[in-house]
């Protein structure tokens, strides 16, 4: 209503989207509110496995399966064979590492931005993200989180050389 007191409230954008459309998010939403506080701001997007998270304190931070310990913008992708995330210092003014943690294991690392370096890839992902001099740009990192699949392969005749 107007002029609420002590009140939160959340809002998805649903461009293009038809009255009818609308009304089945409404009724069926694939947004999950994580948090949304002075501390941190989150959400979940169930059906493309999409978390963003906006960190607003210093000092270790986790919400959902992100942890930090600065001020962060954190968004992850995660399809069940490669994790995807960008991180970003949103103040600007961080002029050292931010301590990342992904509660899930990988067993590659795929690309690693050159800010970032990587402490583990099991039992969690962990990193440290050097965001000195980078005016909030989005460091960028891809996992193989999927399962390892093996290829036995058989022999079909006898060969001589």
């Amino acid at each position: 209503g107007a002029g609420p007191s002590n009140a939160t409230y959340a809002y998805a954008l649903l461009p293009n989207q038809t009255a009818a459309q609308v009304a089945s998010f409404a009724a069926n939403p694939t947004v999950v509110v994580l948090e949304n506080s002075t501390r941190a701001q989150g959400v979940t997007e169930t059906t493309r496995g999409i978390t963003a998270v906006n960190f607003w304190k210093d000092g270790t931070n986790r919400l959902g399966d992100i942890t930090v310990d600065r001020k962060a913008s954190v968004i992850l992708r995660n399809d069940g064979s490669f994790l995807e995330l960008g991180l970003a210092d949103p103040t600007q003014t961080n002029d050292s590492v931010i301590n990342l943690e992904i509660n899930f294991p990988a067993s590659t690392a795929l690309s690693l931005d050159a800010r970032v370096n990587l402490v583990q890839l099991s039992p969690t992902i962990q990193l440290a993200v050097n965001v000195k001099g980078a005016g909030g740009q989005t460091v960028h990192a891809r996992f193989f989180v999927g399962p390892v699949q093996t290829l036995t392969l058989s022999p079909v005749a006898d060969a001589y050389v």
